[in-house]
């Protein structure tokens, strides 16, 4: 990725959010203009530093970066993943693009508890459409304890479930400033008395008690994480947790089968043509070790 923020005495984020509005209009169109959407979208990805950049364009990128990873098309990822300089970098523009997800996360928290948008705002809708879509999978009443390893600022999850089942969420994360901010949004939905937000580290956190565990994106590494779930949760508990597909996977990595090894795959839901990701549910039938 390069850091040059000038292109042609423009600065270099209009040429970056030009060429991710064109490579996902040319990608919709029609199979023969792949190889044209491919070029824009591989210049993107060699300029994603120019995000960096404040101001309206950022917002307007941030929000074609989010459309982009809904592509599921797997021709034009397979080829896209296959660019020389992607295979490179990809693990680097993950870790930055997830660093701007949580920011963005952040900032749509601090304008939640500002009232200067509101709780079901329509970023926040999308954000909470896995949740909503997962409620298909799910067996949960209002005893039902859920825990969501990594639940953000934005604990959207926990309030889809809390209201669609009335559940118990406990919401687990190790970053204090979004646990600040997530304990304001709850409030401002009136789930507080559902809805707890908890400091803690998911590989180490005590499992007893818990009905269904979320697995959340950004709760890393997965491997580590699954294997405490197993060692350490109630027999007969739940897991769910979303895999990336498409151009999903340019956010965060595919969470491959070894990577929880003992669980037993229940359901999947693999959603529409534009959603990031499946919706995997494990369940865990004895205690301690399969």
């Amino acid at each position: 990725m390069t850091t040059t923020n000038q292109v042609k005495g423009l600065p270099k984020a209009t040429f970056l959010l030009r060429a991710l509005q064109k490579g996902i209009s040319l990608s919709v169109k029609a199979p023969c203009l792949q190889a044209k959407a491919l070029k824009y979208l591989r210049w993107a990805f060699n300029n994603l530093e120019a995000l960096h950049q404040p101001g309206r364009e950022r917002e307007l990128l941030k929000a074609q970066l989010m459309f982009l990873s809904l592509r599921r098309d797997p021709i034009l990822s397979s080829k896209f993943f296959d660019f020389p300089e992607v295979k490179k970098d990809l693990s680097k523009a993950r870790d930055f693009l997830k660093g701007l997800e949580a920011q963005h996360e952040k900032e749509s928290a601090q304008k939640v508890t500002t009232g200067e948008i509101l709780v079901d705002a329509k970023y926040i809708w999308l954000n909470a459409y896995y949740a909503e879509m997962e409620c298909n999978l799910l067996d949960l009443n209002n005893t039902s304890k859920v825990l969501l390893m990594g639940g953000g600022a934005m604990p959207m999850t926990a309030v889809v479930y809390s209201r669609r089942f009335g559940a118990n969420c406990d919401c687990l994360d190790i970053d204090n400033s979004a646990n600040g901010l997530a304990k304001q949004v709850i409030a401002k939905t009136g789930l507080a008395h559902k809805i707890k937000v908890m400091a803690g580290n998911a590989i180490d956190f005590p499992l007893a008690g818990y009905d269904l565990i979320v697995v959340t994106n950004h709760c890393e590494p997965k491997t580590n994480v699954f294997q405490h779930i197993l060692a350490n949760a109630d027999k007969g508990v739940k897991v769910i947790f979303r895999n990336p597909v498409g151009l999903g996977k340019l956010f965060y990595e595919e969470v491959l089968p070894q990577q929880y090894q003992g669980f037993t795959v229940l359901k999947k839901e693999a959603g529409g043509l534009l959603t990031a990701s499946e919706s995997v549910v494990l369940g865990k039938e004895k205690g301690g070790y399969i």
